[in-house]
């Protein structure tokens, strides 16, 4: 973050140091001399080129997101495509099932009627 907001708002030139820039920094330290601080991130190789303004950072997250999203779907049809077909028997299981969902599914209309008779009978009752 440090290094980041001086770059992005132009600090670095208004750093000083009290002790002619030989400042020891290290986790303890670091907040008592921002110049020396500075310092020590170029030394030690961030590039102020390559801290990227508010617009830019947005737009990368946005490009990370979006290939993350792509990476995502593409495993997913990936896993799809390796999924084996259900054998006869799996199939004649299905078949069965959907049909015995659908005879006794509650939206057919015998279902329908017989719930009108419940909720009125349930408040005649109260």
């Amino acid at each position: 973050g440090f290094f980041r907001r001086t770059i992005q708002k132009n600090l670095h030139p208004s750093y000083s140091c009290k002790y002619d820039g030989c400042c020891i920094i290290d986790k303890i330290t670091r907040n008592q001399c921002q110049l020396c601080r500075f310092k020590k991130c170029i030394a030690v190789g961030m590039a102020m080129d390559l801290v990227l303004d508010d617009s830019k950072r947005v737009a990368k997250r946005k490009l990370i997101e979006e290939n993350r999203e792509r990476r995502r779907k593409e495993e997913m049809i990936k896993t799809l495509q390796q999924r084996p077909e259900p054998s006869s028997e799996e199939w004649e299981l299905i078949r069965i099932v959907t049909e015995a969902h659908r005879s006794t599914n509650a939206q057919g209309s015998h279902w329908k009627q017989r719930r009108k008779f419940l909720v009125r009978h349930n408040t005649q009752n109260n």
